[in-house]
């Protein structure tokens, strides 16, 4: 979400129009790093459910549900940045 938005920003002021995998790889950059730092805050949680030791209770399920908000919420900011990188006004006028 910060890397695309920064990335799509300083485009967006140069006039610069990104190729597509130019303009949706920060999105993917952002996916990766959201999933690399809930991962790691959320193994020592988990890891007796992964392990079999317990079963997911209902503290478990309500982070699970907070995790996917984040997720989304991160992917669809970084996705609207990408699309305003590529947006082209020509057809207006």
């Amino acid at each position: 979400m910060i890397f695309s938005r920064l990335v799509a920003k300083r485009r967006i002021s140069q006039g610069v129009q990104p190729s597509f995998f130019e303009a949706w790889a920060p999105v993917l950059a952002d996916s990766i790093a959201v999933v690399t730092v809930l991962a790691m805050i959320l193994a020592p949680i988990f890891a007796p459910v992964i392990d079999g030791a317990e079963t997911l209770s209902s503290s478990g399920i309500m982070i699970l549900v907070a995790v996917y908000v984040v997720f989304q919420a991160v992917l669809i900011v970084s996705a609207i940045w990408a699309v305003r990188s590529r947006w082209s006004d020509e057809g207006e006028g």
